[in-house]
């Protein structure tokens, strides 16, 4: 009678514990989509994934799912999933949602053993606000390098080199454009990184 009460109590422990790996799983801010390892289909994902994807379902997830030319292809993202097999897998991923706007993630993939059977664990966090940052800024350096580049003024951009009571006793040339080298003649290439 004691060796069945005993049982009986690790299976409700078990059950309870399953329930709030669940719920964790579940309710995690960060989108955990679960992967079977050889085909890379999605067998399981939490609700941060479904909303993420604007998908109500498994299938519609699976199907939310537009890749796009390589390096995010279908092919590249099964490619990661075998590869997490051997070591984690952490990366930049780009996909498209439903409206056709592109969703960038940082992802971390993961082997991991559910009911005995080897699955791939997907945790990602969104980054397209901050891609879309990062594209920005590399347009306006650009368009400042351009316009630094064409203007019809010499310009010097210099750095200041500090003695040990940090007083400036020099300068090192770090740029300059075309038309301070028109009218200094002196050339870039033989003053960039030099002192004045």
């Amino acid at each position: 009678m004691k060796n069945h009460h005993d049982r009986l109590n690790v299976q409700k422990q078990l059950v309870e514990s399953e329930s709030r790996l669940k719920t964790i799983f579940n309710d995690s801010p960060i989108s955990m989509i679960l992967h079977d390892s050889e085909t890379g289909e999605i067998v399981g994902a939490n609700n941060a994934a479904l909303a993420l994807f604007q998908a109500d379902s498994l299938t519609q997830l699976n199907e939310a799912l537009w890749y796009d030319d390589s390096p995010y292809s279908a092919e590249d993202a099964l490619r990661y999933i075998h590869d997490a097999l051997q070591e984690d897998q952490n990366f930049i991923w780009r996909s498209k949602t439903k409206s056709g706007n592109y969703l960038y993630e940082r992802v971390l993939l993961r082997p991991i053993m559910i009911n005995d059977v080897k699955r791939i664990l997907s945790a990602s966090i969104d980054i397209t606000e901050s891609k879309y940052q990062e594209e920005k800024n590399r347009d306006l350096e650009n368009q400042l390098q351009l316009l630094v580049a064409e203007m019809p003024v010499g310009l010097v951009l210099f750095e200041a080199v500090y003695d040990e009571l940090n007083i400036p006793i020099d300068f090192t040339y770090l740029n300059v454009n075309q038309s301070f080298e028109d009218f200094s003649e002196l050339k870039a290439k033989d003053i960039i990184g030099n002192n004045f």
